[in-house]
Formats: structure tokens, C-alpha cells, sequence
């Protein structure tokens, strides 16, 4: 299976794609665009989207639900509680689709 995993920035984005078969791996920036990621959603046809929540995250969704089968959203929000080195993590939601 090919995941391909996305830090989405507000111009760029990098994308790291991983073939579980192989273990093989390698990073790409691409712009922050719809176009572009859904010509990468496309090329690549992963078994599974992993993407941050972020301002870009509803129609980045909205992309890879409507070009992918399979797909996993994660995100990880520090709480902060005012005590240096305690960040503590709200959890991860993972949601997923498949036909």
C-alpha cells in the first residue's frame, strides 16, 4: 500500500510518500493548491492520506475523499497548562472511509 503523508503549509506543502511493499520513501514540495493536490492524490493513488489540521484542511478533505477509496485523517493538538515541558497531547482522531 502507498501512503502518502502531507504537512500543508500556507504556500507549500511537503509531501512524503511511502510504499509500504518496498519500504521506499521520498519528500516533494508542492505548492498549496487544490489543483496541485489533487494531481498528486491522482498520480499517486494511495491507499492512504495522512494530513494536519490546519486552515487548509477542509478542502484538502474534501480532495481526498472525492479521489481516494481509503483514507485516514490525524491530527494532534497540544493542551497547554502553564507548566514548562508539560504539553500534554488531546489524543488522535482517526477517521476513516472505504467502499
Amino acid at each position: 500500500m502507498k501512503i502518502v503523508a502531507m504537512d500543508l503549509g500556507k504556500s507549500k506543502t511537503v509531501v512524503c510518500i511511502y510504499d509500504q511493499k518496498s519500504g521506499r520513501h521520498k519528500y516533494q514540495t508542492i505548492k498549496t493548491g487544490p489543483q496541485q493536490i489533487h494531481d498528486l492524490i491522482m498520480e499517486q493513488e494511495p491507499g492512504r492520506v495522512v494530513f494536519e489540521i490546519c486552515s487548509a484542511a477542509g478542502w484538502v478533505y474534501d480532495i481526498v475523499v472525492a479521489a481516494t477509496t481509503v483514507w485516514i485523517l490525524r491530527f494532534r493538538r497540544q493542551i497547554p497548562t502553564g507548566r514548562r515541558g508539560d504539553g500534554r497531547t488531546s489524543g488522535v482522531r482517526t477517521t476513516g472511509k472505504t467502499h
